[in-house]
């Protein structure tokens, strides 16, 4: 499937740079609102949060993209985009017996970088304000990242004294899983060549198995939810 994906992105940029193309091309950026799902990741660090009393969770945030297309007709268009994401949780612990101690913080990152190839049908191409809906594939670059620091400090009763030890652990993984997206939006003509345009998608895609090893399946990141943004577009 991503040797299909590539061979089809490496077809659509060569049509897009022949020289009878150009005048069919537009590019974009875009600014979203992106609420992923997230899944099993939050259901961890949930799980972290009542074991140690931190308040952890990835969230939902801004995303931005940049997009190239082609029209293949006045309605249909081909368009090939990247989408970044990214969200960080932290917070500190500190727990306290008798004869022991300990305190630290705890942080989680995860980035998404989506390559992403859609059809989109335009409605009313000829005039100014024009609806569209479209579906897409892509492959949904994740990684996620962990760190850790702590202090122990503790009644040692061989040595009958008391012990501080710090430490501190990192670790990073990575997934690029297929995933799809459908979309809805409207675009106005608001110059010659300059179009502004509003647009909500649904993205399926689920990063799996990170941080995997022998005896722990991994946890996974679940990228489905919706995004809603903006996008301005330059018609070549």
């Amino acid at each position: 499937m991503r040797r299909l994906l590539i061979l089809v992105g490496v077809m659509v940029i060569g049509i897009l740079l022949s020289s009878p193309a150009i005048a069919s091309l537009g590019g974009g950026i875009s600014l979203s609102y992106f609420s992923p799902n997230y899944g099993k990741i939050n259901e961890d660090l949930e799980s972290t949060n009542q074991a140690v009393g931190t308040d952890l969770g990835l969230g939902s945030g801004l995303g931005y993209g940049v997009n190239l297309s082609y029209d293949l007709s006045s309605s249909l268009r081909v368009r090939g985009e990247y989408f970044s994401f990214s969200s960080k949780t932290s917070d500190s612990y500190s727990i306290s017996e008798e004869d022991w101690q300990t305190s630290g913080t705890i942080e989680g990152k995860v980035n998404l970088g989506a390559l992403i190839l859609s059809g989109i049908y335009r409605f009313s191409p000829d005039k100014a304000f024009c609806p569209y809906a479209g579906v897409g594939v892509g492959l949904f670059s994740t990684q996620l990242k962990a760190k850790s620091e702590w202090e122990d400090y503790y009644y040692d009763y061989w040595l009958e004294e008391w012990v501080t030890e710090t430490g501190s652990s990192s670790d990073s993984d990575n997934a690029s899983p297929i995933g799809f997206q459908a979309l809805v939006g409207a675009e106005y003509r608001i110059g010659e060549s300059l179009f502004v345009a509003g647009e909500a998608r649904y993205i399926s895609a689920k990063a799996e198995g990170l941080f995997a090893r022998e005896g722990y399946e991994g946890t996974d990141v679940d990228w489905s939810g919706i995004s809603i943004g903006l996008v301005v577009i330059l018609k070549f």
